[in-house]
């Protein structure tokens, strides 16, 4: 009997410690990822417009604003929402300095959507997930400047996404709870987040009609579905696009548009699982304590076809919308959005598919081990590799003193022409459109526009 007594107790005390390792070991991770978020919002302090941030601005300074952004739909796209953001330039409200404020936002926001998209889902451990899924997701992004610095290019794309991910928590929340009145915010924030690109809608409507084809009873979601593909329908029938699509030659081509898309989607996610904080961040969600009724609640997740849907599906369409649009990807804006979906929907099957995925490991997990592995590829793959060298190396302040040197010479040469010397700390993290020695090139007309010089050159 003292035998057993003392069995019970030490395996209480090996619990209890273990329990208590991970807590701290909770923490550390919760802090070190606050500390990279940081250190992201402060280098936005360096960023400075460029290209389209100046059109838009320009665009905007016109008297009547309200009809300039309803003038857009037919100018050039039907974003019914993003238009007033990107036209409402920062440069507008606040010069550079209130542009330079925007990342810091953006990455509020980002955080923001995925902390509640996983609080409406899991109810537990919501900060750690969020913020570890937000490093991550800024590791692997295929263009961190247009993720979070450039504005024109990120403001469209990433709230959107935070959106869409709040209105599938809230929506979990109303299937399981049956709280009938929440499908009323989840109406909102979906005409909100549906007129900010066009892959949003596109993915609402197919996410929402994947859903009903496996419920064919809930016609409450049927609707939402046909009320999503009328948004989507909304945003591509604008005149202005026509206008736009004008301008590429190739769009419009089903079977190279088709594979294509399939060449890209392969290559991203290979791209992000490449990254070792996947697996180590997977592993570390093992030995995390989630409820029995939670795991049950995600069992849909363990389906293949719906594991292929939601893994693959937001970055097959972030690549097909424009290849067929435009017939290339010349921006990768909309898989900066994917990747934010990747990344926090990877985690969430991650604990849907907890037994599954402990039964495949088959050594033993030292807690301490897992953690420090993820901390060190948390702060040195990819983008935050390239962001703590170039601030290390001084590379970033050298852009930011060239950058405000080249703004002196602009705000100097009104009604003048400006000759402005060629940039020569370009940052992989932080970048402007290089001008040219044709002041006739758009790059140099959009800071001639804004500035009001005569003819913007480079200088030789």
């Amino acid at each position: 009997m003292d035998y057993t007594n003392r069995k019970m107790r030490a395996c209480f005390l090996v619990f209890y410690y273990s329990c208590n390792v991970i807590n701290k070991l909770e923490t550390v991770l919760i802090l070190v990822c606050l500390i990279v978020l940081a250190i992201y919002a402060l280098t936005g302090m360096f960023a400075f417009p460029s290209g389209d941030d100046f059109d838009y601005a320009c665009i905007g300074r016109n008297g009547n604003f309200i009809e300039t952004v309803l003038n857009e739909r037919i100018r050039w796209n039907g974003r019914y929402f993003s238009n007033f953001l990107v036209i409402g330039s920062p440069l507008n409200i606040g010069g550079i300095s209130f542009y330079q404020m925007m990342p810091t936002l953006l990455i509020l926001v980002i955080w923001v959507g995925s902390f509640l998209f996983l609080k409406f889902l899991t109810d537990t451990k919501a900060l750690l997930i969020s913020l570890v899924s937000t490093v991550i997701c800024f590791s692997v992004m295929p263009d961190i400047t247009e993720g979070i610095y450039w504005y024109t290019g990120a403001v469209s794309y990433i709230p959107a996404g935070s959106l869409f991910l709040i209105s599938l928590g809230l929506l979990y929340k109303y299937w399981i709870e049956q709280k009938k009145w929440l499908i009323v915010p989840v109406f909102i924030i979906l005409i909100i987040a549906s007129g900010f690109n066009e892959i949003i809608p596109i993915l609402a409507t197919t996410t929402f009609t994947f859903i009903w084809f496996y419920n064919r009873k809930r016609w409450d979601i049927a609707l939402l579905a046909l009320f999503q593909f009328t948004l989507f329908y909304y945003v591509i029938s604008a005149p202005g696009n026509s206008v736009r699509d004008s301008f590429f030659s190739e769009q419009h081509q089903v079977w190279y548009s088709f594979q294509k898309a399939w060449q890209y989607t392969f290559r991203f996610i290979a791209e992000w699982m490449l990254n070792p904080a996947i697996y180590l961040w997977i592993i570390f969600l093992m030995l995390l304590k989630f409820p029995q009724k939670l795991i049950s609640n995600l069992s849909f997740l363990k389906k293949p076809l719906v594991l292929f849907f939601i893994l693959v599906g937001p970055t097959y369409l972030g690549a097909f919308g424009p290849i067929w649009s435009t017939g290339l990807l010349g921006q990768y804006r909309t898989e900066n959005l994917a990747s934010y979906l990747f990344i926090i929907t990877l985690s969430v099957v991650a604990i849907a598919n907890k037994e599954m995925i402990m039964g495949k490991i088959k050594f033993p997990i030292n807690p301490t081990a897992i953690s420090t592995g993820l901390i060190v590829f948390l702060l040195i793959w990819k983008n935050q590799f390239f962001l703590l060298k170039e601030l290390a190396s001084g590379e970033i302040f050298e852009f930011n003193n060239e950058m405000e040197m080249r703004i002196k010479l602009l705000e100097n040469s009104k009604d003048q022409d400006a000759y402005l010397p060629a940039i020569q700390n370009q940052t992989e993290t932080l970048f402007v459109y290089p001008i040219t020695n044709n002041y006739q090139d758009w790059k140099n007309q959009c800071y001639g526009n804004f500035y009001k010089t005569k003819r913007v050159y480079l200088k030789k």
